[in-house]
């Protein structure tokens, strides 16, 4: 269980305020000088505008310009399951073709959802003093599009291949979205009822996002 004991807003806050500031400098000097070029929303990067979102079982903050709410439901849906240890709602989250080859493939099948579940829980949310948690926030600090040399693309490409072996279509083609989002992991200690950022942060993690057939998946290692 890794901790970082700065709360990442104060190391997130300062650039997106900056980047904001700058923005507005812009608009201000271009019109001094009878510019008509404009910057709009869409054109500042990841982070710029930030939303909370509170409707799920565990906080969630992103970007809601490049993430939806289906999405976020599904992302807190995922750390949910660890933090309760709920196989269905863990199972739920993932493409069942790519779930089926973590069991039998990666893991040799000598693991169940179970015994993954459980070391992710003494993982990241059991202390070496056997102290409890439970996620107080995910923050989704950063979201970066699938392209042909991305992690995504990689993992789309692995799935085609499963496809394949089991002789059904290839899924690529009913694959319309991917991101790779770097994930912070806010902690509160368990039942404590705390849904924003505090100063226990695990160290940041990167998981894939796919939409298959107007469906989000988590893949994960």
């Amino acid at each position: 269980m890794q901790f970082h004991s700065i709360p990442r807003f104060l190391r997130k806050t300062v650039p997106c305020s900056l980047a904001l500031c700058m923005s507005i400098l812009c608009l201000t000097a271009c019109g001094t000088q009878g510019d008509d070029s404009e910057i709009s929303q869409d054109q500042l990067p990841y982070g710029a505008t930030l939303t909370l979102n509170t409707s799920n079982e565990i906080s969630v903050q992103h970007d809601k310009r490049y993430l939806d709410d289906a999405l976020v439901s599904k992302i807190s849906d995922f750390y949910y399951a660890i933090q309760t240890q709920d196989t269905a709602l863990f199972q739920s989250v993932q493409l069942p073709i790519y779930h089926d080859y973590m069991l039998s493939v990666l893991n040799d099948g000598q693991f169940t959802d179970a015994d993954i579940l459980n070391f992710a829980y003494q993982t990241d949310l059991t202390a070496e003093d056997k102290t409890e948690y439970d996620f107080s926030l995910i923050d989704i600090t950063d979201a970066k599009k699938g392209t042909v040399y991305s992690e995504s693309a990689n993992v789309i490409a692995m799935i085609d291949s499963l496809c394949t072996e089991q002789k059904i279509p290839k899924m690529s083609q009913d694959i319309d979205a991917a991101y790779e989002l770097s994930i912070a992991r806010f902690l509160t200690e368990k039942d404590s009822g705390i849904r924003h950022e505090t100063g226990v942060m695990l160290t940041e993690e990167t998981i894939v996002a796919l939409r298959y057939q107007g469906e989000w998946y988590i893949m994960f290692d």
